[in-house]
């Protein structure tokens, strides 16, 4: 019995197995338990013959809040039954349990976890965090576990503050907006949120001017105006890399702190979101037009299918060319499945025929080296710095035939365009010209601008690679006057430390910075809940439909069906397992594994909604896609057989 359940890290349910017989046939696992779980009730979870009537299961549970009350925290209890009476046989505290935060005034708070809708949920270390705080304009980022959580308290009683909430969550993680659902039905809870205090999370004030330059280029439609926004961008990190150079010490981190703000600006420029709204907006009256018109469902992922301009999803087929060029070399292959982390360009150009592929490598670093898996976090190492990370990844696309990525882009051309065409000629017969020009416009500004989605992220980590580059050269400069242990301790110090450390005024904290090293390898090895209050109550969402018996529910973000082998690849390193077809199974992917998915037959994450970076790309690429599968890398098995169904959202096993 488990007086806090160790699944969820929920500490207002109690979990309990039980098998007949003695607990060694539960442990050894030669009998799979019955479980059930205690809150507001009794579920059971698991197994067929209850071997304990709900009384008995009722009790027991009382028993364990009992011993938990006793020794203060959760209690992992051993217990046996005879019959007649319940024995306990041992208890020690729970050490797996996610940490919950703590409040200054005691009222039960809520929170919900950014790394669920940013698609990162592994820790984040303490510069990397401090980073995302100074970012968070329009929201207080509370650090829990190492990951970054808002409060949504006041958000629950005002009707704007829970549209805002409801609206960022329906779009990122159906899960969590059906655990946000299940707190609004908690009336009383509701009404006892002191009133007074604005909603925690808010819509950035930019918003407004964005949607408004958005529908004034959608009169035009001329895409054109795309190259304008980059250039800017590109202009903008230019002046920060020109700015960094000429300062070393404090200064550096406070131009950092300064030029945040207009980092901010540049992910909020009107002429890149605007439009990029006005698609989000058009995705819902295109797939109604297709259901009306062609009978199709989500008929939006054949439009969005090889469209132009997006930067993460070419990353892709930079690493092709890379392939393309070393495939027909074997000294070249070779060195690339033996070097490593030890991967160097100029040890490639020396292999027979390393020439093109030492290019190839050079052009994929100039314009993708500030990426990295987790790169939202400023710690996490780009592919720059540790370029062997990439290698997998291009090996894999080594076994696929030549120039593969191209003929994938041509046919998803195809199919766009058909698509295309198929409705508005349908709309011509059944609505008249005049609906059909108006259709075809949609159409035209979608494909038009739907590939903005992933520029502003991508711009915004050229900018944190500026800033990386800056704090990491002055950190050396310390190091080499004996001033700091290693460079990877700055890591674990907070903007202020770091700057009070340039400046000569700060001596660091070894015992500190070891014991937070100590603590977010923890945090590494916990689940983070995504909604969660301030006394360990963990609240879980569910999906609501029906699926095949045993099947994985999820959410099916890339319409088709997928058949394959499962590659679990929780590290980007493993990626030269996957064969083609494969289907990719991971925690989460964010514009770093792109080039992933140019080898998969189909995709399945933990975690992920409509509008995160792995649905957008599987549909453009037509993968079939189901994320927001809970647990998904522990219950499938590498090589398991399995379907993925992108139309219903469930991954199912294949005897």
């Amino acid at each position: 019995m488990f007086t806090a359940d160790p699944i969820t890290s929920d500490r207002f349910t109690i979990a309990i197995e039980a098998v007949e017989g003695l607990g060694e046939e539960l442990v050894s696992g030669r009998k799979t338990p019955v479980t059930w779980t205690v809150k507001d009730g009794i579920k059971q979870r698991s197994g067929k013959k209850p071997c304990l009537t709900k009384e008995q299961v009722i009790a027991l549970a009382a028993l364990g809040k009992k011993i938990e009350k006793e020794f203060g925290s959760p209690q992992d209890i051993e217990w046996c039954f005879d019959g007649m009476k319940f024995y306990i046989v041992q208890s020690r505290g729970i050490t797996t349990l996610y940490p919950y935060p703590s409040t200054m005034d005691g009222f039960k708070r809520c929170f919900i976890s950014v790394g669920h809708l940013q698609m990162m949920t592994d820790t984040m270390l303490p510069l990397g965090m401090s980073l995302w705080e100074l970012m968070s304009k329009t929201v207080k980022v509370t650090e829990i576990g190492g990951r970054p959580y808002m409060e949504i308290t006041h958000n629950l009683n005002s009707p704007v503050g829970r549209a805002l909430v409801r609206q960022k969550l329906s779009n990122s993680d159906e899960l969590m907006n059906s655990a946000f659902n299940k707190v609004l039905a908690r009336k009383d809870y509701i009404k006892s949120i002191p009133k007074g205090q604005k909603s925690d999370f808010a819509i950035p004030k930019d918003v407004g001017k964005c949607i408004t330059a958005g529908f004034k280029i959608y009169r035009k439609n001329d895409p054109t105006i795309i190259d304008g926004y980059n250039r800017r961008m590109e202009a903008a990190i230019q002046k920060t890399r020109n700015g960094l150079a000429k300062l070393s010490g404090k200064a550096v981190i406070d131009f950092i702190v300064s030029d945040t703000d207009d980092l901010m600006k540049g992910l909020f420029d009107p002429e890149g979101l605007g439009p990029l709204l006005v698609t989000f907006f058009l995705t819902k009256p295109i797939d109604k037009a297709g259901k009306l018109l062609l009978g199709q469902d989500n008929i939006s992922v054949e439009v969005s299918k090889s469209i132009k301009g997006n930067i993460s999803s070419e990353m892709g087929f930079y690493v092709s060319r890379i392939a393309d060029a070393a495939r027909d070399f074997p000294e070249v292959v070779k060195y690339l499945e033996t070097a490593g982390d030890s991967f160097c360009i100029d040890e490639l150009r020396k292999q027979k025929g390393g020439e093109e592929a030492a290019k190839a490598f050079e052009e994929f670093f100039l314009r993708y080296g500030m990426r990295c898996p987790g790169e939202i976090d400023i710690a996490k190492p780009r592919f720059a710095e540790e370029p062997g990370k990439i290698l997998p990844t291009v090996l894999a696309d080594i076994k696929l035939p030549k120039d593969h990525a191209e003929q994938r882009l041509l046919q998803g051309k195809k199919e766009s365009n058909d698509a295309v065409k198929s409705m508005v000629s349908a709309a011509k017969k059944k609505w008249g010209a005049g609906r059909a020009r108006k259709l075809a416009k949609q159409l035209s500004f979608y494909r038009n601008f739907l590939g903005l989605r992933e520029s502003p992220k991508y711009y915004w980590m050229k900018r944190y690679w500026e800033y990386k580059q800056a704090i990491l050269k002055e950190s050396e400069k310390l190091v080499r006057q004996g001033r700091l242990r290693s460079v990877e301790d700055v890591f674990y110090l907070r903007l202020p430390e770091l700057a009070s450390l340039f400046a000569g005024e700060y001596e660091p904290d070894y015992k500190k910075i070891d014991a937070l090293r100590a603590d977010y390898e923890k945090y590494a090895s916990l689940t983070p809940p995504r909604l969660m209050f301030s006394d360990g109550e963990v609240v879980e969402g569910e999906y609501n439909r029906q699926v095949p018996e045993g099947a994985l529910l999820g959410l099916a973000v890339s319409g088709g069906v997928a058949v394959g082998r499962a590659r679990v690849v929780l590290d980007i390193k493993e990626a030269w397992k996957i064969e083609k077809g494969d289907i990719l199974v991971t925690r989460f992917t964010d514009p770093s594994w792109t080039p992933v998915f140019i080898s998969v037959g189909g995709l399945v994450t933990e975690v992920g909604g409509m509008a995160t970076h792995g649905a957008v790309i599987t549909r453009e690429y037509g993968l079939p896609a189901v994320v927001g599968v809970t647990d998904a890398t522990k219950h499938i098995k590498d090589g398991d057989q399995i379907r993925v169904d992108g139309n219903l959202g469930y991954v199912e096993f294949l005897k």
